[in-house]
């Protein structure tokens, strides 16, 4: 009535409930009289049924949001019992895998490569102790064998020397004109020992003389302990019909000097002759002089037999034209830079070519000795002194290449003697 009159909504009163069915409860006066009291009850059993379109519930949340928790408590129990189920399982799956690892499982292993370990290290220990001893012995060799190896790299040194040499081949063995013949007669071979050898490069270089070396070797010195090599000797090979770049001075350089600038010397076995291999390097002229000399192959009456000059001097094609006829140690040269040549007078390294007479043999008739004069064949003879510097290589430390030239052409790199 009250929402009728102030509302003005039209109340409709509820007499039945549709749907619902048993007479003697519908019939019943007291259900008649309390009617109202059951449309609460009815319109939930119709919500629950989703039989209405409005849905609401008088639930307090507290109660619903237990109902809820009541409700999830089963698949939450059963969750937590799957993970408690899969964690026992991954750990008991862990032990067996850890088991199969475990130290003792291995143990007596270990134990073998513990032992195997403390022999090795015994072993070693004892191994140590005798390389030492070794390297004692060795070093007790080599200090007693130390002179036999100078002494073998001294033969190494004449024996390079000797291959530079020019010498005639095949058919010019049989050339009598001492002047064709491609052979440097060596008169004497001096050593010097020095502290450094560049000082000896230094002097040279000081004395304008720097020229006089290879393009190759005038800005680089050697250095280190060494010995200055100085060989004095002499050649006629200066025919006028030889080429004059060929002749003179010119030919020491385009044999020896250019010989002993070369890595190794093919000496026609398997074993090339080491040259700069050995030690040598840096090779120069630093005195020469033309002479006018009787011609030596040509044996006079008031000759000497076995002068220089004469059949006795005059080494055999193999040797190169003599190898030396005057060693000389360098306590008796006279040298005051170290290695520093002194060039000789004038005639001073000619050696003498004897008087008219010599003791022991007649004076000849003045008319004979100048009709022989008349007919002496005077020839050149360039005598010439040339130094080197050896620091010596033992042959173990000895190198197959010269240093920064594999492959590079020049002079170092070659095998073959100029002749």
């Amino acid at each position: 009535k009250f929402l009728q009159q102030n509302l003005q909504s039209e109340v409709i009163k509820l007499d039945e409930f549709r749907g619902v069915v048993g007479d003697s409860v519908l019939s019943d006066p007291l259900f008649i009289e309390n009617i109202m009291a059951f449309a609460v009850p009815y319109g939930l059993a119709l919500q629950t049924l989703k039989q209405t379109r409005i849905r609401t519930t008088l639930l307090p949340p507290e109660i619903v949001v237990d109902r809820k928790i009541r409700q999830k408590k089963p698949w939450a129990v059963g969750l937590a019992a799957g993970l408690l189920v899969a964690m026992g399982l991954s750990t008991f799956a862990s032990a067996r895998v850890l088991n199969s690892v475990s130290e003792a499982k291995f143990k007596e292993g270990h134990d073998a490569v513990a032992d195997l370990q403390s022999t090795i290290s015994g072993n070693q220990a004892s191994y140590d102790a005798q390389k030492a001893a070794h390297e004692d012995n060795k070093k007790a060799i080599e200090e007693l064998t130390a002179p036999l190896q100078k002494r073998e790299l001294w033969m190494e040194l004449l024996k390079a020397i000797n291959e530079c040499l020019p010498r005639d081949t095949g058919n010019d063995l049989d050339i009598s004109d001492v002047t064709l013949q491609k052979q440097l007669r060596i008169e004497s071979f001096v050593q010097k020992k020095v502290e450094n050898v560049s000082a000896w490069h230094t002097a040279l270089v000081e004395a304008k003389l720097d020229e006089e070396f290879h393009v190759d070797d005038r800005e680089t010195a050697p250095d280190g302990l060494g010995y200055i090599i100085t060989l004095k000797g002499h050649h006629y090979y200066n025919s006028k019909d030889v080429d004059y770049e060929d002749i003179g001075r010119n030919f020491v350089e385009d044999t020896l000097v250019k010989n002993l600038r070369q890595w190794t010397i093919d000496n026609g076995t398997d074993k090339p002759v080491a040259v700069g291999q050995l030690g040598i390097s840096h090779p120069i002229v630093v005195y020469h002089n033309d002479l006018e000399v009787p011609d030596p192959s040509v044996r006079r009456p008031g000759m000497q037999a076995g002068m220089p000059g004469g059949p006795g001097m005059m080494g055999g094609p193999g040797y190169g034209g003599g190898m030396m006829n005057n060693y000389e140690s360098s306590n008796e040269s006279a040298m005051e830079t170290p290695g520093m040549y002194s060039p000789p007078g004038r005639g001073g390294m000619s050696g003498g070519m004897g008087g008219r007479g010599t003791p022991g043999q007649p004076l000849q008739p003045l008319d004979k000795i100048d009709e022989e004069e008349k007919e002496t064949r005077m020839v050149t003879r360039t005598d010439f002194v040339m130094q080197f510097a050896w620091i010596p290589v033992p042959e173990g430390e000895r190198q197959a290449t010269p240093p920064g030239a594999e492959g590079e052409g020049g002079d170092a790199p070659a095998e073959t003697p100029s002749e």
